[in-house]
């Protein structure tokens, strides 16, 4: 047997060891630890392994994926689908880390809808979506002057005719562009809000689902130029009858 064939016999083992803790098979993890033990042992060997020694491997091998296959069998794993973004399932991965900082009371939603975006659970997904949205939208209010309430269609016109009232001659350039910007986003979102409110029932499929998610990410992060979620910097918060 070649060092590289025994090279990856140990890998193989080592893997399913890895794995099986990972996925908390604790018995496999506990036969997989003894598996590479020993056979680490019989292939470490610079000489040629003695029949014996072969049949060992191959009990312990044999062994360790019966065990494996018997208590995965009490588990229910699922399969992503190829696209899934599994390396981003945090809310730095998936909205950037300068959002998380403005936001922090937003990054468990942000996570949780893209995990529900990686399983195709639309619906799931938009619910979490809004709710860190809403986050964002409360800081936005707060900016311009707005009392947050539970009538949302009057606080979102609210904002919006807030946000008109910027002017590049009164409050200065920069801000009359992030005020239109944000008035841009803020169109999708009185959008989004009005779907979800109006239609508690309502379903969502993937492209809305993903719609939604990517407007949403525009959004925060374009509010986090400015704002947090306890308030913007001093040198940015305008006087409320100047807006």
């Amino acid at each position: 047997m070649s060092l590289e064939h025994r090279a990856s016999i140990v890998k193989a083992i080592r893997t399913i060891r890895e794995t099986s803790e990972q996925h908390g098979l604790k018995v496999s993890h506990t036969n997989a630890c003894r598996c590479h033990d020993s056979s680490f042992e019989i292939l470490s060997s610079s000489q040629t392994i003695p029949p014996a020694g072969i049949n060992q491997l191959i009990f312990a091998i044999s062994s360790l994926v019966q065990t494996v296959v018997d208590e995965s069998r009490n588990r229910m794993f699922y399969a992503l689908d190829q696209g899934a973004e599994i390396g981003q399932q945090d809310a730095d991965g998936l909205f950037g880390p300068r959002v998380v900082d403005a936001f922090p009371d937003a990054a468990f939603d942000i996570a949780e809808a893209g995990r529900c975006l990686s399983f195709n659970l639309w619906t799931a997904a938009v619910m979490h979506t809004m709710r860190a949205q809403e986050i964002g939208l409360k800081a936005l209010a707060r900016y311009v002057g707005v009392e947050w309430s539970d009538n949302w269609n009057r606080v979102l016109n609210e904002i919006e005719a807030r946000l008109r009232e910027v002017r590049r001659s009164r409050d200065g350039a920069e801000a009359e562009e992030w005020a239109s910007e944000a008035g841009t986003y803020l169109r999708f979102v009185k959008n989004a809000w009005r779907n979800q409110s109006m239609h508690s029932v309502s379903r969502y499929d993937a492209r809305e689902a993903r719609d939604i998610f990517a407007s949403t990410k525009s959004f925060m992060t374009h509010l986090a130029e400015k704002l947090r979620s306890d308030g913007p910097a001093e040198s940015d918060a305008p006087p409320a009858d100047e807006i």
